[in-house]
């Protein structure tokens, strides 16, 4: 079903909160609508968030190959944009995120938009944003989570199940 998912350019299927299955199509972080909006000083719990960046090794071409051989050779990929910081116009080189090779990718299109659907997906983007909150049952796997204007993809999180525990986020941000 991953396969199925990849190849329609989706994110992986996975289970919400309420145990229905949900495949749905990979966002474009920054116009996509969030499903969750947290503001600096609300209920980001003071001193807890940490921002990173993998500025080098950060992925910034996406390369998907069809393995079916039935239509000759199909590829395609997808470059990050030349405006972020850890593109190739920036940087001066490529690093190659994880390669997709997939069976029933019958033109460039598919090719591209399965390489597109596995940049917005990667869990290794450029940039990493985590912090705390008070326990927030609205969040779910892959939302996009709004921060202080900036649109980021909700990679994991985990609740404490006390009271007044805390609910800890790891965001990825792509461009």
């Amino acid at each position: 079903m991953e396969d199925l998912c990849l190849m329609a350019g989706f994110l992986a299927p996975y289970f919400d909160n309420d145990g229905t299955l949900v495949c749905r199509a990979a966002p474009t972080l920054s116009t996509a609508t969030p499903d969750v909006i947290y503001l600096d000083g609300s209920r980001i719990i003071d001193g807890s968030v940490i921002e990173s960046d993998d500025l080098l090794t950060a992925p910034n071409i996406y390369l998907a190959v069809d393995t079916s051989g039935t239509n000759g050779e199909v590829t395609g990929t997808f470059a990050v944009p030349a405006s972020a910081p850890h593109s190739f116009a920036n940087r001066g080189f490529y690093v190659v995120g994880e390669p997709v090779f997939q069976q029933g990718l019958e033109n460039t299109a598919a090719a591209q938009a399965a390489a597109q659907a596995a940049y917005n997906q990667d869990s290794a983007t450029y940039r990493w944003l985590s912090f705390s909150t008070p326990i927030d049952p609205r969040h779910d796997t892959f939302d996009v989570v709004e921060v202080d204007g900036e649109n980021f993809r909700e990679q994991s999180w985990t609740m404490q199940l006390t009271h007044g525990g805390r609910h800890d986020h790891a965001l990825r941000g792509i461009y």
